[in-house]
Protein backbone atom coordinates (compact mmCIF):
# COMPACT_ATOMS: atom_id res chain seq x y z
CA UNK A 1 0.00 0.00 0.00
CA UNK A 2 1.31 3.57 -1.11
CA UNK A 3 1.98 5.91 1.76
CA UNK A 4 0.45 9.24 0.68
CA UNK A 5 1.71 12.62 1.62
CA UNK A 6 -0.86 15.00 1.83
CA UNK A 7 -0.13 16.27 -1.33
CA UNK A 8 -0.72 13.01 -2.84
CA UNK A 9 -3.48 12.60 -0.63
CA UNK A 10 -4.59 16.19 -2.44
CA UNK A 11 -3.89 15.20 -5.85
CA UNK A 12 -5.85 12.27 -5.66
CA UNK A 13 -9.45 13.42 -4.25
CA UNK A 14 -9.01 16.35 -6.96
CA UNK A 15 -8.45 13.97 -9.83
CA UNK A 16 -11.86 11.86 -8.10
CA UNK A 17 -13.62 15.37 -8.64
CA UNK A 18 -12.43 16.18 -11.78
CA UNK A 19 -13.29 12.78 -13.22
CA UNK A 20 -16.78 13.16 -11.52
CA UNK A 21 -16.92 16.78 -12.86
CA UNK A 22 -16.33 15.70 -16.46
CA UNK A 23 -19.18 12.90 -16.02
CA UNK A 24 -21.42 15.16 -15.15
CA UNK A 25 -23.57 16.44 -18.04
CA UNK A 26 -25.47 19.09 -16.34
CA UNK A 27 -22.67 21.67 -15.98
CA UNK A 28 -25.58 24.38 -14.75
CA UNK A 29 -26.18 21.43 -11.49
CA UNK A 30 -25.91 23.16 -8.06
CA UNK A 31 -23.58 19.99 -7.34
CA UNK A 32 -21.12 20.35 -10.13
CA UNK A 33 -20.89 23.93 -8.75
CA UNK A 34 -20.24 22.64 -5.29
CA UNK A 35 -17.57 20.10 -6.73
CA UNK A 36 -16.08 23.14 -8.79
CA UNK A 37 -15.68 25.23 -5.69
CA UNK A 38 -13.94 22.43 -3.60
CA UNK A 39 -11.80 21.24 -6.29
CA UNK A 40 -10.50 24.82 -6.35
CA UNK A 41 -10.11 25.25 -2.55
CA UNK A 42 -8.02 21.47 -2.80
CA UNK A 43 -5.99 22.85 -5.36
CA UNK A 44 -5.15 26.58 -3.22
CA UNK A 45 -4.56 24.27 -0.40
CA UNK A 46 -2.13 21.60 -2.51
CA UNK A 47 -0.13 24.91 -3.66
CA UNK A 48 0.18 25.81 -0.19
CA UNK A 49 1.42 22.34 1.09
CA UNK A 50 4.02 22.15 -2.25
CA UNK A 51 5.38 25.97 -1.43
CA UNK A 52 5.69 24.98 2.19
CA UNK A 53 7.52 21.92 1.61
CA UNK A 54 10.34 23.41 -0.70
CA UNK A 55 10.87 26.88 1.50
CA UNK A 56 14.42 26.90 2.72
CA UNK A 57 13.73 26.94 6.48
CA UNK A 58 16.50 28.08 9.03
CA UNK A 59 16.76 25.83 12.17
CA UNK A 60 14.78 26.45 15.29
CA UNK A 61 16.20 28.18 18.32
CA UNK A 62 16.42 24.42 19.90
CA UNK A 63 18.03 22.87 16.84
CA UNK A 64 20.62 25.65 16.45
CA UNK A 65 21.04 25.35 19.93
CA UNK A 66 21.60 21.37 19.71
CA UNK A 67 24.61 21.62 16.95
CA UNK A 68 26.82 23.83 19.58
CA UNK A 69 25.63 21.08 22.16
CA UNK A 70 26.59 18.08 20.14
CA UNK A 71 30.29 20.11 19.34
CA UNK A 72 30.41 19.71 23.18
CA UNK A 73 29.49 16.56 23.33
CA UNK A 74 32.25 15.33 20.69
CA UNK A 75 34.77 17.67 22.77
CA UNK A 76 33.87 15.35 25.49
CA UNK A 77 34.48 12.33 23.89
CA UNK A 78 37.99 13.66 22.38
CA UNK A 79 39.08 13.24 25.80
CA UNK A 80 37.78 9.19 27.07
CA UNK A 81 37.98 6.02 25.68
CA UNK A 82 34.54 5.62 25.94
CA UNK A 83 31.36 7.24 27.98
CA UNK A 84 27.77 6.54 29.68
CA UNK A 85 25.20 8.98 28.09
CA UNK A 86 24.60 10.32 31.92
CA UNK A 87 28.55 11.24 31.95
CA UNK A 88 28.26 13.10 28.93
CA UNK A 89 24.98 14.70 29.56
CA UNK A 90 26.56 15.84 33.11
CA UNK A 91 29.62 17.10 31.46
CA UNK A 92 27.20 19.03 29.13
CA UNK A 93 24.91 20.10 31.69
CA UNK A 94 21.97 18.32 29.70
CA UNK A 95 19.18 16.03 31.14
CA UNK A 96 19.98 12.77 30.02
CA UNK A 97 16.58 12.82 27.86
CA UNK A 98 18.21 15.35 25.91
CA UNK A 99 21.47 14.12 25.49
CA UNK A 100 20.38 10.44 24.56
CA UNK A 101 18.22 12.43 21.70
CA UNK A 102 21.39 14.09 20.24
CA UNK A 103 23.62 10.95 20.74
CA UNK A 104 21.27 9.39 18.48
CA UNK A 105 21.60 12.12 15.58
CA UNK A 106 25.29 11.76 16.42
CA UNK A 107 25.14 8.10 15.95
CA UNK A 108 22.90 8.08 12.98
CA UNK A 109 25.37 10.25 11.40
CA UNK A 110 28.17 8.01 12.95
CA UNK A 111 30.22 11.02 13.96
CA UNK A 112 29.76 8.98 17.51
CA UNK A 113 29.93 5.31 18.11
CA UNK A 114 27.43 3.33 19.95
CA UNK A 115 28.24 0.42 21.83
CA UNK A 116 26.71 -1.86 24.11
CA UNK A 117 28.59 -4.02 27.32
CA UNK A 118 27.05 -6.04 29.41
CA UNK A 119 23.57 -4.43 29.41
CA UNK A 120 25.54 -0.74 29.38
CA UNK A 121 25.66 1.09 26.81
CA UNK A 122 28.45 3.58 26.17
CA UNK A 123 29.26 6.01 23.07
CA UNK A 124 32.88 6.99 21.47
CA UNK A 125 34.30 8.69 18.29
CA UNK A 126 34.88 6.24 15.71
CA UNK A 127 38.17 4.65 15.39
CA UNK A 128 40.13 4.49 12.03
CA UNK A 129 38.55 0.55 12.35
CA UNK A 130 35.05 1.83 12.85
CA UNK A 131 35.21 4.04 9.52
CA UNK A 132 36.63 0.99 7.57
CA UNK A 133 33.68 -1.15 8.49
CA UNK A 134 31.16 1.59 7.88
CA UNK A 135 32.28 1.83 4.50
CA UNK A 136 31.12 -0.91 2.63
CA UNK A 137 27.29 -0.13 3.70
CA UNK A 138 28.02 3.38 2.31
CA UNK A 139 29.58 1.91 -0.81
CA UNK A 140 26.41 -0.43 -1.85
CA UNK A 141 28.61 -3.37 -1.27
Amino acid sequence: MKKYTYTDALSFAMDMIATAMQDTTDRTDSVYTEMSQCFDKLDALRTQMEKRATVDRKPTKKQAEGEGLKVQMLDFLKGKDKARCGEIAEAVGLTGQRCSALLSQLVKTQEVVKTTEKRVTYFSLPSDEDTVQALPGELGA
